[in-house]
């Protein structure tokens, strides 16, 4: 993907079109009929410049190479260390000591032993952290062991585990769904070997990720799964105690619930969140008229589905007014779970109902989520 640089264009692009309408160049439209989008070409023509000039070069991703013979010649830690020191060009390892990572080759060849060994704790001593928990992530995905997959955010096990990694080695690509956006066509195309999933904002780097791990996987999926449950939700609101209607009545959860929901077990009790919580406790927090309802809660289910859960905490906006947070203010929020499949990829089904907040801001609440079950 092209990256540009467009310092002062914009303004640029305005004082050019509107010093002399007649030298606006003629409106022209794609074959869809859809106005040209701005593109470096676009504003350089209107400019008289060289696309050139809007463009920062990019660098050609690194040899893919083959990850599986990589591995099978792997002998020792030194002997790695001393083959690709040899290798590394002098322009690049001067850079590699202007930014001190004395390591870098050291780190770089402890990836392949510890997926060699399929043992994680030899990435524990690989100095730079994202390289370490790159590093795991090989290890778990090699072993086609998920739950040996790096947290997606450190110190925060609601959200899980990396879900490319947990997709990888579960050896179940419908899981990729559970990735964001952004790396979910990397996901799909590391989990088939089909470098044409990869989505055209990351191609380059998706592609060799594709390439590197291609005969790793081949012939390791697991046999074809029914697709995940599509994952939906809508939040209904209504005005309780007096209180007025909201501007918008039913709001569209679909993005709060497709990367699917994370299953932990505290207490002997199953929880999962949906939506975000801010951690808002009891500071104030208003919100824009024009914003989006946004509700996030936490369920705890003691029992298996059909059942029963508790609603933990809730955090509801309505637009122009004040974060409602629950148990802070009165609720009766209660939650019905009719189905909670607890592995990965299972389906989950629940409804939230109730009233929340006091006069003169109280509403009735209805939540009902289809989704699936990210991880464990």
């Amino acid at each position: 993907m092209r990256r540009f640089v467009l310092p002062m264009v914009i303004p640029a692009v305005a004082i050019a079109w509107g010093c002399d309408k007649r030298e606006r160049p003629p409106h022209q439209e794609s074959p869809s009929g859809a106005a040209d989008p701005v593109s470096p070409e676009r504003i350089a023509r209107i400019l008289g410049k060289d696309a050139a000039a809007f463009v920062v070069p990019e660098e050609p991703p690194p040899n893919a190479g083959d990850l599986k013979g990589d591995l099978e010649r792997f002998t020792t830690l030194d002997a790695c260390v001393a083959e690709r020191t040899a290798a590394v060009d002098p322009v690049v390892g001067d850079a590699l000591l202007g930014i001190g990572y004395d390591t870098f080759v050291r780190d770089a060849c402890r990836v392949l032993d510890a997926t060699k060994a399929r043992d994680a704790r030899r990435c524990a001593p690989i100095e730079a952290s994202s390289l370490r928990l790159r590093c795991e992530a090989f290890v778990a995905m090699a072993a086609g062991a998920p739950d040996a997959c790096p947290p997606d955010v450190a110190g925060d096990r609601t959200r899980g585990r990396d879900a490319t990694c947990v997709a990888i080695a579960a050896r179940d690509g419908r899981l990729c769904a559970g990735e964001t956006p952004a790396k979910r066509g990397a996901c799909e195309a590391l989990a088939s070997g089909d470098e044409k999933k990869c989505d055209e904002a990351d191609r380059r780097t998706c592609a060799r990720s594709a390439s590197r791990w291609k005969t790793m996987l081949a012939g390791a999926s697991a046999s074809p799964a029914p697709a995940l449950p599509a994952a939906k939700g809508t939040l209904t609101l209504h005005g309780a105690e007096g209180t007025a209607d909201p501007p918008q009545a039913v709001t569209d959860l679909s993005i709060e619930v497709e990367r699917g929901i994370v299953l932990t077990r505290e207490l002997g009790q199953v929880r999962w969140r949906v939506g975000s919580l801010q951690e808002l406790g009891s500071v104030p927090h208003s919100v824009s008229p024009g914003a989006r309802p946004r509700i996030g809660f936490e369920l705890s289910l003691l029992r298996d589905a059909p059942g029963d859960a508790k609603v933990e905490r809730l955090e509801l906006d309505i637009p122009g007014g004040i974060t409602i947070v629950a148990p802070s203010v009165r609720s009766s929020l209660k939650a019905h779970v009719t189905k909670l499949e607890k592995r990965r990829g299972g389906e989950a089904h629940f409804v939230v109902e109730g009233t929340v907040g006091s006069t003169p801001r109280t509403y009735a609440v209805h939540v009902e989520v289809t989704t699936f079950v990210r991880d464990l």
